[in-house]
């Protein structure tokens, strides 16, 4: 906006700017020349009038003073001077004195008023505007047309451009992801046109997303209803009591099965990367990541896990989240580890890492960052059947971009995968976007 108005208040500036300098150059010789044709005209004016309006008879008078009129390419008419207004005390003492006297007339032209002989009265000669007299009305009619100008041209990008956004807008509200909007460098709806483009694809990205989200669930959760279906079949046709107890244990576990993927999806789903968490508190992480960490060794126990950690600074975050982010990267370490897990943490300038390795297979660099897209199954040796919802560290990382963090995967000491959580130890702004 601010450089809109500078461009067009310096545009319009420099139309100011050549219309005066313009109209300097052009009045002066109209000015000298006018001067001296208004000279030229009184003279004879009061020359003819001092020659032909001496008679007293009103037809002759009338008769001259069209004649007069004629010569003098002007209207020329006989009034009482009470009837010739205004007049200044200047005026009125140069006709008592038969002095001609130049008055303003109506519009841009002046009036020539001549004394008669019968007192009283004034022959008034209309005095043409020049063009000089005429000048500033010319210059403020190109000044307004020439502002106009500039106003049109500097406006009509501005038109195409808002028209090319409304047009997408319209294509957009119709459900049609795939608009993009053109973009004119330079122009002051550029960044407004780029900042489209840029929610049309995450908009894009989101729906992509969604779709793949809602193929994957329909996927996981087929497994076991299947599995709860079969069970119930078999529960209905077995007779033995230690056959129905197992069968109904099976139908218990798939259907905590079915509870877990529902509960992962729902935290997933319901947590926007862009939204800073509403049950923010500052929390000493020591505590908390030692109590990750003995869960993981209580679900895992075939598992070494390791913590090693060092006095940590408080920091900023909701207390449910954090154990959440955590304990899906121990639980996923385990997982996917032969024997064992270590869990380090670190301190740097208003940031807390924490380093999740295993001596698993690892994950190929080039699946580093697809690791984190929900329900991604990778074809390497780590997608075996270690169970899990393929929710885990998609929900881990957009937990961390939502207190300002990030989750990345790298390659580990341990000959597996490390997984760091990065987590800023400042304080979080409440309308502040994700980092």
């Amino acid at each position: 906006m601010t450089r809109l108005f500078w461009r067009l208040y310096g545009a319009l500036l420099c139309v100011i700017v050549l219309v005066a300098v313009l109209g300097a150059l052009a009045g002066r010789p109209l000015a000298s020349a006018e001067a001296h044709k208004h000279e030229v005209f009184v003279a004879r004016a009061t020359m003819l009038a001092q020659s032909r309006l001496e008679e007293t008879d009103e037809h002759a008078l009338q008769e001259a003073v069209q004649a007069m009129a004629s010569e003098l390419g002007t209207d020329v008419v006989v009034l009482e001077v009470s009837e010739v207004e205004p007049l200044s005390p200047r005026d009125e003492r140069d006709l008592a004195n038969h002095t001609p006297a130049i008055v303003p007339g109506p519009g841009p032209d002046l009036r020539l008023l001549l004394p008669l002989a019968s007192e009283g009265r004034v022959a008034v000669v209309r005095i043409p505007a020049g063009p000089w007299r005429a000048g500033p009305m010319l210059a403020a009619t190109l000044a307004l047309l020439l502002m106009a100008a500039v106003v049109y041209l500097t406006l009509r990008p501005l038109q195409a451009d808002l028209l090319q956004l409304e047009a997408g807008a319209r294509r957009l509200g119709a459900g049609d992801l795939d608009v993009v909007v053109p973009v004119s460098p330079g122009t002051p709806l550029a960044p407004l046109s780029q900042q489209f483009n840029v929610t049309a694809e995450r908009l894009k990205t989101l729906a992509r997303g969604r779709e793949e989200l809602l193929r994957a669930v329909s996927h996981e959760l087929r497994t076991p209803i299947s599995r709860v279906g079969f069970a119930v079949d078999m529960l209905a046709g077995t007779e033995d009591a230690a056959q129905r107890e197992t069968r109904a244990e099976a139908i218990q576990g798939d259907i905590e099965e079915l509870e877990a993927i529902i509960a992962e999806l729902l935290t997933y789903t319901t947590l926007a990367e862009d939204q800073v968490p509403q049950k923010l508190e500052v929390l000493d992480p020591g505590p908390l990541i030692a109590k990750c960490v003995e869960d993981g060794r209580s679900v895992s126990p075939d598992r070494k896990i390791v913590l090693s950690t060092i006095q940590l600074a408080p920091l900023e975050a909701d207390r449910r989240l954090f154990k959440r982010a955590l304990s899906n990267l121990i639980s996923n370490a385990a997982r996917y580890s032969d024997s064992r897990v270590e869990v380090r943490s670190e301190a740097h300038t208003d940031w807390l890492h924490i380093h999740v390795d295993d001596d698993g297979p690892g994950v190929p660099e080039p699946d580093r960052e697809r690791i984190f897209a929900p329900m991604v199954r990778l074809d390497s040796a780590r997608s075996r059947d270690t169970g899990g919802i393929g929710l885990g560290l998609a929900l881990a990382r957009r937990i961390a971009i939502a207190h300002g963090g990030r989750l990345v995967c790298q390659g580990s000491p341990l000959g597996g995968a490390r997984f760091t959580l990065s987590w800023p130890t400042r304080p979080m702004r409440r309308d502040a976007s994700a980092e």
